[in-house]
C-alpha cells in the first residue's frame, strides 16, 4: 500500500501529521506486519485512537511498548500517542503509566549504558561496512580479469567505476559510528518525547519519577518536561506517595525549583507554585536547605504580588517540611539506644535443688510480727 488506509484517511484531523506520517511508513512496508503492529493501526484508524481498547489491544500496545529492539521505534511512537489518547480503565492507565516510565528511563538502563550501547552499535555497524565493501572490491576484482575481455566496453567501465566506488566507501567508514549514533538519538529522541506527553496526558503518580529524571536534560524539559510535569506533579499526595516513589523524587524536584527561579526565562509563578505544592507533599529534610534560601532571596522579575504569593507559599511549605523532619528525628531518636546494655558475667537462673526447710517455718512469724 501506498497511502492510508481509507479509514485512516477519514479521521486524520483526529491524528496528529506526525502521527499519520508514522502510520503512513508502516502500512506502506512490504513485509508482513505483526499482530501487534496490525491492532495498533486498526486502533489508531478507529476514531483516533480515542475509545476504550479490548484487552487483546491494550496489551498490543503495552508489548511494542515494552519491546527493546530499535527497529520498533515508529511503532512505539505510535503507540505511546495512543495510549495518551485512549479511554483507559483505573487499572490499564497505571499499567500504561508504568510501562511509558521504564521506556522514558531507557527502557531501565542509565544514560550511560544507553550512550555504550549506541557506540558498541555504531563499530558493530562500522565493521559490517567494512566487510561488506571489502566483499564487493573482491568480487569486482575477480571478476574483471576473468571475463573483462567477453564484456562490452561500457560494461567493463561500469565494473573499474564500481571498484573506485569501493575504495571510497572504505576510506567512509570512519563516519559509520558518528552517523549511526546520531542516528539512535534522534530516534530516541522522538520516542521520548511522546512518551512524555502521554505521561502527561495520563496524569498519574507512576509517571513522576521517570518524568523529574528526564527533565534534569534541559532540551526535554523545555520541549514537554515541564507542560508534562504541570499536569502530574498535581497528583502526588502525602497519604499515598510519600517516600513511595523513590529517593531521587526531592532532589529533582529542588534542582527544577532552584532552576527556575535562578533562571526565569520561560518561568512562571504558578510553574514554581506547581513545584512547592508537590514538595509540600513528598518534601523531607533535604529540601529545606533551599526552601531557607528562597525565604530569603527577591527574584527580580515577577510584580509584587506574584512574588508575595510565592514566598507566602514557600514560608508554608518550609513550615510543613520542617515540622515533618522533626518528627522523623524524634522517631528515629526514640528507636535508637543510647549504648549497649552491660550483660552480667554469670546469669542468674532457677534454683533447682531440694529445699530442706517445711513450708510451715517459712510461713511462720518473726519476733517482730508477734510484738505488733
Amino acid at each position: 500500500m501506498s497511502d492510508l488506509p481509507h479509514e485512516l484517511q477519514e479521521f486524520t484531523p483526529l491524528v496528529p501529521e506526525r502521527i499519520t506520517e508514522h502510520c503512513r511508513r508502516l502500512t506502506s512496508r512490504r513485509r508482513k506486519s505483526s499482530p501487534d503492529e496490525r491492532r495498533l493501526v486498526a486502533f489508531v484508524m478507529k476514531e483516533g485512537a480515542t475509545t476504550s481498547p479490548d484487552t487483546q489491544d491494550f496489551n498490543a500496545l503495552i508489548r511494542i511498548m515494552r519491546d527493546t529492539r530499535q527497529g520498533l521505534w515508529r511503532e512505539q511512537v505510535i503507540s505511546a500517542w495512543a495510549l495518551g489518547q485512549a479511554e483507559l480503565t483505573e487499572e490499564q492507565q497505571k499499567v500504561a503509566a508504568e510501562a511509558l516510565a521504564h521506556r522514558l528511563d531507557y527502557s531501565g538502563k542509565t544514560r550511560g549504558q544507553w550512550q555504550r550501547d549506541n557506540v558498541r552499535i555504531g563499530v558493530r555497524n562500522a565493521l559490517s561496512w567494512v566487510s561488506d565493501v571489502i566483499v564487493l572490491f573482491l568480487i569486482f576484482s575477480a571478476i574483471i580479469p576473468l571475463i573483462g575481455r567477453f564484456l562490452p566496453e561500457i560494461v567493463l567501465l561500469l565494473l573499474r567505476t564500481m571498484m573506485r566506488i569501493c575504495s571510497l566507501l572504505f576510506l567512509a567508514t570512519p563516519l559509520v559510528p558518528f552517523v549511526t549514533i546520531a542516528h539512535q538519538i534522534n530516534i530516541t529522541k522522538k520516542v521520548r518525547l511522546e512518551v512524555g506527553r502521554s505521561l502527561g496526558s495520563l496524569e498519574r503518580a507512576e509517571g513522576v519519577p521517570a518524568l523529574l529524571r528526564a527533565s534534569q536534560d534541559l532540551e526535554f524539559f523545555l520541549h514537554i518536561g515541564q507542560e508534562s510535569l504541570e499536569r502530574t506533579l498535581p497528583s502526588l499526595t502525602y497519604e499515598r506517595h510519600y517516600g513511595t516513589l523513590g529517593s531521587e523524587v526531592v532532589p529533582h524536584l529542588c534542582r527544577l525549583l532552584n532552576r527556575s527561579y535562578n533562571v526565569e526565562k520561560g518561568s512562571t509563578t504558578r510553574w514554581k507554585l506547581v513545584l512547592l505544592n508537590a514538595l509540600e507533599q513528598m518534601g523531607d529534610a533535604r529540601a529545606l536547605g533551599l526552601l531557607t534560601r528562597l525565604t530569603r532571596q527577591t527574584s527580580p522579575h515577577p510584580s509584587m504580588e506574584e512574588a508575595h504569593e510565592f514566598h507566602k507559599k514557600v514560608a508554608q511549605v518550609l513550615d510543613t517540611v520542617q515540622k515533618r523532619a522533626d518528627r522523623e528525628t524524634e522517631q528515629a531518636t526514640l528507636l535508637r539506644g543510647s549504648e549497649a546494655p552491660v550483660l552480667p558475667e554469670t546469669l542468674l537462673r532457677s534454683y533447682e535443688g531440694v529445699i530442706e526447710t517445711p513450708p510451715e517455718q517459712l510461713l511462720r512469724a518473726v519476733q517482730g510480727d508477734d510484738e505488733r
